[in-house]
């Protein structure tokens, strides 16, 4: 898994993310069994991404 670490000693694992660009948006979810990385047109509504992706796992 990712591990972030910061100034503070305070660490971070990342489980979901999201990029927007002009001609894709892309969410990405990881579980304990899963790794979903999903692509949508630019059109769809960020916050729909996560409702999405959750629902495909």
């Amino acid at each position: 898994s990712h591990h972030e670490e910061f100034q503070t000693g305070f660490t971070h694992n990342a489980l979901e993310c999201y990029v927007v660009s002009e001609e894709h948006k892309c969410y990405g979810i990881q579980t304990e069994q899963h790794q979903l990385f999903l692509l949508y047109k630019p059109d769809v509504p960020t916050f729909g991404l996560r409702s999405t992706a959750t629902k495909t796992l």
